[in-house]
């Protein structure tokens, strides 16, 4: 790696552990998905720098607290392979991310908002920006409601000015994966790079057909702001695999690939 080459540093949410478990640094969770991610920036030529440990408020008590990120320059990349828990304090979601309320977490849900007008285990609905960039094939993706139990599989979607009920899959084995790229959180501060399913297996297959298949597809822009979303048709995952080469045969449309300019 040259000298001086911009880094790329992990953002961890911890895994939600029991009541009376305290956190430790290791509980991070999505770091096999972040491995992969991070083969991806290594030939991009971003070079490892650390991890920002995301400690949940309930283990700080320190709502607003204030995360040192003055080593990070203005090509640095944070990473974040987990969803984003934007609305999980407000959904009837049953599956929720700890957040940490942090100044740097809220910084990075405030440029993720240009993005999402709402992400929670349940939903993921694209801003209107996004939701009209999306091919006319796929303009029912702008909303869609996730399986929360046993799969993160699309229940239903519609497009994004469409007042009638979502409509609903008729196939119950396809899901969602995001990806979004920040420029710059600030003025000359680091940018954001932020790939994620609705839960930590998607999350896992996602990166790693990313990696393995479909990087090269992307017209990928760490300029821009940027958008990606896959859609996975997914088959069946074998108890007790030891590589993950049985989805190298799943089916994936990229159904966003798109740049701001």
């Amino acid at each position: 790696m040259k000298t001086g080459s911009p880094r790329f540093v992990r953002f961890g949410y911890y895994i939600t552990g029991r009541k009376d478990t305290p956190q430790q640094i290791q509980h991070v969770r999505d770091g096999a998905a972040f491995l992969e991610i991070a083969a991806i920036l290594q030939k991009e030529g971003y070079s490892y720098g650390s991890t920002i440990y995301n400690w949940p408020l309930e283990e700080t008590r320190e709502p607003g607290k204030k995360v040192d990120t003055s080593f990070l320059k203005s090509k640095d990349l944070i990473v974040l392979t987990t969803r984003p828990p934007l609305d999980d304090d407000n959904a009837q979601n049953k599956k929720r991310i700890k957040k940490s309320d942090s100044l740097l977490e809220n910084k990075l849900f405030e440029k993720l908002r240009e993005f999402l007008k709402v992400c929670d285990r349940e939903h993921g609905i694209l801003t209107e920006t996004w939701a009209n960039k999306l091919p006319p094939k796929y303009l029912d993706r702008a909303e869609i409601i996730f399986k929360q139990n046993a799969g993160a599989d699309i229940l239903g979607s519609k497009a994004y000015h469409d007042t009638r009920m979502l409509k609903k899959e008729k196939t119950q084995n396809k899901t969602m994966f995001y990806i979004i790229n920040i420029p710059h959180l600030c003025k000359n501060g680091p940018g954001l790079f932020c790939s994620f399913g609705m839960r930590g297996q998607e999350a896992l297959i996602g990166a790693y057909l990313l990696r393995t298949k479909y990087w090269s597809h992307l017209n990928f822009s760490f300029d821009n702001p940027y958008m990606a979303l896959l859609e996975i048709t997914m088959g069946n995952i074998p108890f007790f695999t030891h590589t993950l080469d049985f989805a190298d045969n799943w089916h994936v449309d990229i159904i966003l690939n798109d740049k701001l300019q």
